[in-house]
């Protein structure tokens, strides 16, 4: 725990708490949720209060029986239970409880008897005292220890997020389909297996898809990420079973599984998605939505009219853009504010995770085109729509009728949107993200990053 005086905690807990505390509780909630058979020992409250006088208060906490369902939580939850997230934190958790001790028992003798009894809200707001819960076998999830533990202060982030990505918005990866784009689709299709192996994630399917847009020639981005699409990276060789399953297949059977639920982000090509609803044509009715990184409102970074991905099969970006399901674009409006700066790339590099490391090795040539020789920079467009899924508060956008070029010669792949224009297409079929939080989006893509 934190070496610094009383008034410096207090200091670096108002710095904190606010950036975190709404997530901490949106957890909290989820816990109560989940042990609901057992909601009267489970209380989250936020304190504010000096250290050493929480960590004496703590030592009477009945740590071992919260230890216990903790197990039984994750042991009922085994996708959650491998999440390498949750593994880091209960490795760290076994770590720190010798420490733990140690401080208590120094704590005990500075702290005697001046306990100070903090006062704090639960997530409905009623007040709450630590005297309540002390001694009495109560779970008490003190959301502002990410205010003074150096490791909470990441690893309680990362463990919301993993959360919230497994288990409290119900988000489940149930698979990922390969397509030609960046690079040949043998490619990607080996790229994606090899990445989810890397990830620690070798049961998420991954499905081969098309080998070329619906009408024009293939045109990759190897100036970007290399011949082999990942930029000259080399990982370990995926030895998963190989799915033979086409891709738009697998997106409708799954679709129909998931009754209505399934979320379908697109961050390349559309092919894959353009081939399903042709193909069938009842796919629309068991889609919740579609979220796209590609487009863009104004500008392009293929042509000075379009986006890459749009670019490359823009009669498939039409067939998705009347599919008459709900669309989520994430184009060059939004992606283009999403940067990582020197210092941000710093810390990644400067970090030795499997993602980190897979960072630096893969987006070298992309970074260094996007600097031009100036203060390195990279934006992370195919991470936004994957963000605004858990986390859209981040980000702005307006609905807009939303249509692609696909005849014109040097108006290829634009997508045309009317939400800043007199005249109107008549129909809203998307939601134009335009701004994001940069500062917040590039805290949860570094910590994801570093977790993995």
């Amino acid at each position: 725990f934190s070496a610094l005086s009383e008034e410096e905690q207090i200091a670096q807990a108002e710095e904190w708490t606010p950036k975190y505390e709404a997530k901490l509780r949106e957890y909290a909630k989820v816990l109560v949720g989940m042990v609901d058979e057992n909601k009267d020992n489970l209380i989250p409250v936020a304190f504010i209060g000096p250290l050493p006088d929480l960590v004496a208060a703590m030592d009477n906490w009945n740590k071992e029986a919260g230890e216990k369902k903790l197990d039984e939580l994750l042991a009922g939850n085994p996708r959650i239970a491998a999440h390498p997230v949750v593994i880091n934190m209960k490795n760290r958790m076994a770590a720190a409880d010798a420490a733990r001790k140690e401080r208590a028992e120094r704590s005990a003798t500075v702290v005697g008897k001046k306990f100070l009894d903090f006062e704090g809200p639960d997530p409905d707001g009623n007040m709450h005292k630590l005297s309540e819960f002390v001694g009495k076998g109560k779970w008490v999830l003190v959301d502002f220890w990410a205010s003074w533990c150096a490791p909470c202060k990441v690893e309680m982030r990362n463990v919301v997020m993993a959360y919230q990505l497994y288990h409290d918005k119900g988000l489940e990866i149930v698979g990922i389909s390969a397509v030609c784009g960046n690079a040949e689709q043998d490619r990607t299709f080996e790229n994606a297996r090899n990445v989810v192996n890397l990830a620690g994630r070798p049961d998420i399917p991954v499905y081969p898809g098309a080998s070329k847009p619906i009408m024009v020639e293939l045109q990759t981005a190897a100036y970007v990420h290399g011949e082999d699409g990942l930029g000259g990276a080399v990982l370990p060789a995926s030895k998963a079973v190989r799915e033979t399953e086409m891709a738009w297949d697998a997106l409708y059977r799954c679709a129909r599984e998931w009754k209505g639920e399934l979320e379908l982000i697109l961050i390349g090509p559309e092919t894959n998605a353009a081939i399903a609803f042709q193909k069938y044509p009842d796919l629309k009715n068991y889609l919740k939505r579609i979220l796209i990184m590609g487009g863009a409102a104004v500008g392009g970074n293929r042509t000075p009219a379009a986006e890459f991905n749009i670019w490359v099969d823009p009669h498939a970006a039409q067939i998705v853009f009347k599919s008459q399901v709900p669309i989520i674009m994430c184009g060059l409006d939004v992606t283009m504010r999403a940067e990582l700066n020197s210092a941000k790339i710093g810390e990644i590099e400067n970090c030795d995770s499997a993602a980190c490391r897979l960072f630096r090795d893969s987006t070298k040539i992309a970074r260094n085109m996007y600097s031009g020789g100036g203060e390195e920079v990279y934006y992370a467009h195919d991470v936004c729509p994957v963000i605004y899924v858990v986390y859209p508060e981040l980000f702005s956008g307006v609905e807009s009728g939303v249509f692609v070029e696909t005849r014109g010669a040097i108006t290829r792949g634009q997508t045309v949107t009317d939400y800043d224009t007199d005249v109107k297409f008549g129909v809203k079929n998307a939601r134009v993200i335009l701004g994001a939080d940069r500062q917040r989006f590039a805290e949860i893509l570094i910590d994801l990053l570093k977790s993995i």
